[in-house]
């Protein structure tokens, strides 16, 4: 079962190279006297936040963040940078290169694999634009599902978020990292200090 998760998480943080301004190394700050853990990133001169409830653990290097949901087994979210230099907009010409670049993301262990479901917008707000495709495949006979994600920022830059868990548990996963991903705010003075 350890090689399995092991696989898994090797097969998610398996992306090609891309350059980004935007690093996604998580810097952490404690609110409340430690009741809510806030991640932050940073571009440049602003910060953006996410706050993390009890059940979500955070890590990353290299500008990439993951997330470890943890009361569910091998349930991961990871953000990091886009494998397109100058990511071309979501039109039905760019399409294939986004569907073969987010297939060559999954695990290298990952068989059957089969698109479950792709759509536009999953996050319709900050201005934010995104495409989603979604898998499923099997590893070692057990079934997962992982979705890749593009998301274009409301400062114009591209990152990845890739959310995959047994498929069973994917729904619920799904739409947790979802709603992590929707706390995604500005950093305003103080906040860093927990001064809110």
């Amino acid at each position: 079962m350890k090689l399995l998760a092991c696989c898994f998480t090797l097969g998610l943080l398996a992306t090609l190279p891309a350059v980004a301004d935007l690093d996604l190394t998580p810097h952490f700050v404690k609110i409340g006297g430690g009741l809510l853990h806030r991640a932050y990133f940073a571009d440049g001169d602003k910060n953006y936040s996410m706050t993390i409830d009890g059940e979500t653990e955070i890590s990353g290097e290299n500008g990439r963040a993951v997330f470890r949901f943890t009361n569910v087994s091998q349930a991961s979210m990871i953000l990091h940078a886009s494998p397109f230099a100058k990511p071309a907009p979501f039109s039905v010409e760019a399409l294939p290169d986004y569907a073969k670049a987010a297939q060559a993301m999954l695990p290298p262990s990952a068989e059957g694999v089969e698109l479950a479901w792709q759509g536009e917008n999953v996050f319709p707000i900050n201005q934010w634009k995104s495409y989603r495709y979604t898998f499923r495949y099997r590893i070692g006979g057990l079934g997962f599902q992982e979705s890749v994600t593009y998301l274009v920022l409301d400062n114009g830059q591209q990152i990845v978020v890739q959310t995959g868990c047994p498929r069973k548990d994917f729904a619920v996963i799904s739409a947790r990292a979802d709603d992590t991903m929707r706390r995604w705010t500005l950093v305003q003075p103080g906040d860093e200090k927990g001064e809110n």
